[in-house]
């Protein structure tokens, strides 16, 4: 059908052309009264837009570390669109894909981490077997996301803190550590370095506790964060507390090590120092711990740590504190000479003993009294001033004196009559 358009006194027309192709007729006419009269139409033109309108309202709608989601204003008129990237090296723009549907819609893809891209896209419709595009083109930039972080993984831990490292990405601005709080089921960021390295201590943390970290790398665009896409996660174990509050109680074969519990821990390991090395003799899930088979009168020194089991594997307490203790000296074997009014004892000197205390009391079940403390060279002693015919009871301790602490043996008694 052929629809009037306008009319015009002059030679000469300027039309709106629709994007469908449209041929275009031109009759002469005159008026007669208040009617016109007509000419026949002339040879008919066709012709078309050359240019479609620019397409409009760019957007990301999704972005990776190698992707580029980019969303624009539908055009109706349109068969499909032509995305363009613009190559740096050759300064120019270079078509990427040709859609064939109206979807305002296209992921770039294949793209290089936390990198700028110039992108911009097209309208097009397809008249007289010819592709009539969209005439100016905005351009629009978008980044992508630096990659995911690799390699990360805990290096070294104490007590109290966790070493995080990863591969350096040589893109990334610095990096976002996150540690994960099972009470609030949430990932709570630990801190933002300005600076591209490859490790973090996380510190201020319980001994003897599992926790789990992530990390993102990001850059800065437009003074926004842009992060990695997702994290990489790992676990980090603080070992246990160094073990305080040691002591111990000898006899002369052994010695009885009790100390401070620690929280956090399955159980204690027990050292010994052995010809100069420190050699793993025990391992207890109590407090207390029985070391026997011991050389009476003798130095030994042991060491404690804690631990727990995580995934099969046993993580100890960084660090141990020497303890420092002695066996007791052993049994002192003497004789015991009754004399006029007095009575001697006479011993064998004991390995070890640093000195010897003799004791005595006037019946069976009475108490003991000190009577003299000798260095470790004496090895006799005479009470004199008792009673003719009375019977006394006598005994001598090897004691043992290192680092201000004194050992004392096991005694036996012997009974003398005067």
């Amino acid at each position: 059908k052929i629809t009037e358009v306008t009319k015009t006194t002059a030679t000469t027309k300027k039309v709106t052309v629709p994007f469908e192709k449209t041929r275009f007729y031109i009759k002469a006419y005159y008026n007669v009264g208040k009617k016109y009269a007509y000419s026949g139409y002339s040879t008919g033109v066709s012709c078309y837009q050359q240019q479609l309108p620019e397409v409009t309202g760019y957007a990301v709608s999704a972005l990776g570390s190698d992707y580029v989601k980019l969303t624009w204003n539908k055009m109706t008129s349109c068969d499909g669109y032509i995305v363009y990237k613009y190559n740096n090296e050759k300064q120019k723009y270079e078509r990427v894909a040709k859609t064939t549907d109206s979807n305002s819609v296209y992921k770039f893809t294949d793209l290089f981490p936390a990198t700028e891209y110039k992108l911009t896209v097209r309208a097009y419709k397809t008249v007289d077997g010819k592709e009539v595009t969209s005439g100016y083109h905005t351009a629009f930039y978008a980044t992508t996301k630096p990659s995911v972080v690799s390699d990360f993984k805990s290096s070294s831990t104490t007590s109290n803190s966790v070493t995080l490292v990863w591969k350096k990405d040589t893109n990334a601005q610095g990096y976002i550590v996150y540690r994960y709080y099972s009470a609030i089921q949430k990932w709570v960021r630990v801190t933002k370095t300005d600076k591209n390295i490859e490790s973090y201590k996380v510190t201020g943390l319980n001994a003897g506790t599992v926790y789990k970290f992530a990390v993102k790398a990001y850059i800065t665009v437009d003074g926004k964060e842009l992060a990695s896409p997702s994290y990489p996660t790992t676990t980090g174990y603080t070992r246990p507390e160094t073990i305080t509050g040691i002591t111990s109680s000898s006899s002369d074969s052994s010695n009885t090590l009790s100390w401070k519990k620690a929280t956090g821990v399955d159980g204690y390991i027990l050292y010994q120092k052995i010809s100069g090395n420190w050699k793993r003799i025990a391992l207890t899930t109590l407090n207390t711990f029985t070391v026997r088979n011991l050389k009476a009168g003798t130095n030994y020194s042991f060491a404690i740590k804690g631990y727990r089991k995580v995934n099969g594997r046993e993580v100890a307490s960084p660090k141990y504190v020497p303890y420092n203790t002695s066996t007791a000296p052993a049994v002192v074997d003497f004789t015991l000479t009754a004399g006029s009014k007095k009575a001697t004892v006479k011993w064998n000197k004991v390995t070890g003993a640093t000195g010897y205390k003799v004791y005595y009391k006037t019946s069976s079940d009475g108490k003991w009294i000190g009577l003299k403390t000798t260095d470790n060279m004496t090895t006799s002693f005479t009470k004199t001033g008792l009673t003719s015919g009375k019977t006394y009871y006598f005994t001598v301790k090897a004691c043992r004196t290192v680092n201000g602490v004194t050992y004392n043996g096991k005694y036996i008694k012997k009974s003398v009559k005067i």
